[in-house]
C-alpha cells in the first residue's frame, strides 16, 4: 500500500477539535527522503510544485498553503545558500514563474487557506464525537514527543585515543568493496564484462565471516529481498581487520573523526553482526543497536552534503525515493520497457507497474549489495519520469530505458572531462549532489555539453 501523500493534500489546512494541523510536502521529508537535504534541488522542486498547484487548484474553497519549514538545514556554513535566497526572493516578489504567490507566516494565512475538518476522527462509534479516537490520540501524541526529543549524543563522545590501535585496523575502502560500477571502458561501454558476487565463487575459500544476513529496511518487518538474499561471504585478503574483535571496532567507531571511516566500520558490523546487533552502547536507557548507529551516520552524511555516504546509508537502511512506483508507470505508460541492474549479465526487466516493495525488491536483487548503486538507480528513475513528463522528445525512438547502462555513460562521461581513471569517475559520480546528478541525466539525454567542478 503506498504511503505517497500528494502535494494537493499537503497544501490544506486539517482542523481537528481545537487544534489546526498544517503538513509540509512530502518532498520536504528529509527523513524519508534524502534528495530534499540538497538546497538547490529544494529550490527547484519549490518552483515546479508551485507551477504544478497554479494549473490543477480548482473547485477548492481556499487557497493552496504550500509550507516550508525554515531549520538548520538550509544553513550551509553560516550562509544561506544563493539558490534558497534566489528562490525566497521571487517568493517575497509576488510572483514566481508566472504565478502569483504570498510569502509570509502560517498565522497570516488561517482567513484564507483552505481548511478540512477531521471530525470523522472523534469517537463515533462510542456516541463521543468529541473525543478523539484512542488510536488517533496515541499518534500525534508520539509525533508531537518526537519533536521535543533532543539529538543523539551518540558517535560524539570524547574517547582517548589509541594510535597503536587506529594504525593496526586501518579499514579505509569497505564501503568502496560494495560498488559495482567498476571497469569502465570507454570504447567498450556496455559490453564490459560485470561479474556479480557469487557464492560459488568464494565459497571455495575459507572465510572467518559469519554469515548473517542483513536487512535495509527503516521498518521492523525484513523485507522480501534480504529475507531471501544469499550471505554475502568475503574471502579473507579483502578486508583488513577481518580478526579484529567487536569491541575494538565500536571504540575505533567512536574515535574516528571521519564519516567515511565510520560508514566504513559500520558497514562491516552490519555484514557480520546484522543491523539489530547491540552494540553495548545504551541511549536514554534503551540499547543502541547498528542500526541507530547507521541513522545517525546518515543524519551527519546529509548535513555535511558527502552524497556517497548518503546514498550508500539510505540503502542499508532501506529509504527510498519520492513515488517510486508512480515514477515507473510513467516510464511505462508511454511505451518504454526499463531495465535495471549492470549490463549485460546483470539486467532485470520491467514491463508492467509494479508495487513499490516489489520494485525496491528488483532493484535491490539486481545490484546485490552494492548499495550505492541500487539508490543511485532509484533516483535516475524518478529523473526520468520527471523529464518523460516535461519534455517528452528527449525519448523518442527510445523503446527501452537501461539504467544501469545510463550509470554506465555518466560515469564514463564524467571520466573523459575530468580526464582521471574510471574507478575515480563511479566516485565523482556518486558524489554529485542530487541537483548536478539530475543536471547531468539531463544534458546527457539532450546531448548537450556540460561542465563538472572536479
Amino acid at each position: 500500500k503506498s504511503r505517497d501523500v500528494g502535494i494537493l493534500s499537503t497544501s490544506k489546512l486539517y482542523s481537528l477539535q481545537d487544534r489546526v494541523f498544517a503538513f509540509t510536502p512530502q518532498t520536504v521529508d528529509l527523513d524519508q527522503y534524502y534528495m530534499s537535504t540538497d538546497v538547490e534541488f529544494l529550490a527547484n522542486n519549490i518552483m515546479m510544485d508551485i507551477a504544478f498547484l497554479a494549473m490543477n487548484w480548482r473547485h477548492m474553497l481556499g487557497r493552496p498553503t504550500y509550507v516550508i519549514v525554515a531549520s538548520d538545514f538550509l544553513d550551509d556554513q553560516g550562509k544561506i545558500p544563493l539558490a534558497m535566497v534566489t528562490t525566497m526572493k521571487k517568493l517575497k516578489s509576488g510572483y514566481i514563474n508566472g504565478t502569483r504567490v504570498t510569502l509570509g507566516n502560517l498565522n497570516d494565512f488561517l482567513s484564507t487557506s483552505c481548511i478540512t475538518n477531521l471530525s470523522f476522527l472523534g469517537s463515533q462509534e462510542d456516541g463521543m464525537p468529541d473525543r478523539l479516537n484512542p488510536q488517533v490520540e496515541q499518534y500525534l501524541e508520539e509525533h508531537m514527543m518526537k519533536c521535543l526529543t533532543q539529538k543523539t549524543t551518540l558517535l560524539k563522545r570524547p574517547v582517548s585515543r589509541n594510535r597503536n590501535l587506529r594504525r593496526r585496523m586501518s579499514v579505509k575502502g569497505a564501503i568502496k568493496k560494495t560498488r559495482s560500477i567498476i571497469n569502465i571502458e570507454t570504447d567498450h561501454i556496455g559490453f564490459e564484462q560485470t561479474l556479480p558476487v557469487t557464492p560459488t565463487s568464494e565459497t571455495a575459500v575459507s572465510s572467518p565471516w559469519k554469515a548473517v544476513p542483513r536487512s535495509p529496511s527503516p521498518e521492523d518487518i525484513t523485507p522480501l529481498w534480504k529475507i531471501n538474499q544469499t550471505p554475502r561471504l568475503r574471502m579473507t585478503s579483502e578486508t583488513q581487520y577481518a580478526d579484529t574483535e567487536v569491541e575494538e571496532l565500536l571504540t575505533m567507531l567512536r574515535e574516528s573523526e571521519h564519516l567515511e571511516e565510520q560508514g566504513d566500520i559500520l558497514q562491516y558490523l552490519v555484514d557480520t553482526q546484522g543491523l539489530n546487533y547491540d552494540t553495548g552502547m545504551m541511549e536514554e536507557g534503551k540499547a543502541v543497536t547498528v542500526k541507530d548507529l547507521l541513522k545517525v551516520l546518515y543524519e551527519k552524511a546529509c548535513q555535511q552534503k558527502l552524497w556517497g555516504l548518503v546514498r550508500h546509508t539510505a540503502g542499508m537502511l532501506g529509504k527510498r525515493v519520492e513515488d517510486l512506483a508512480k515514477a515507473v508507470t510513467d516510464l511505462l505508460v508511454r511505451q518504454k520497457q526499463v531495465t535495471v541492474g549492470m549490463p549485460p549479465s546483470n539486467e532485470h526487466t520491467i514491463t508492467a507497474p509494479l508495487p513499490e516493495n516489489e520494485l525496491r525488491q528488483l532493484i535491490h536483487q539486481a545490484y546485490g549489495d552494492d548499495e550505492s548503486t541500487a539508490m543511485l538507480t532509484q533516483e535516475l528513475l524518478v529523473y526520468l519520469a520527471m523529464f518523460i513528463r516535461t519534455e517528452p522528445q528527449l525519448f523518442l525512438e527510445m523503446l527501452r530505458l537501461r539504467v544501469g547502462l545510463i550509470i554506465q555513460v555518466m560515469a564514463t562521461e564524467l571520466s573523459r572531462t575530468l580526464i582521471c581513471s574510471g574507478e575515480e569517475a563511479s566516485e565523482h559520480l556518486l558524489n554529485l549532489s542530487p541537483f548536478e546528478m539530475k543536471n547531468l541525466l539531463h544534458h546527457i539525454m539532450s546531448g548537450k555539453e556540460f561542465a563538472i567542478s572536479s
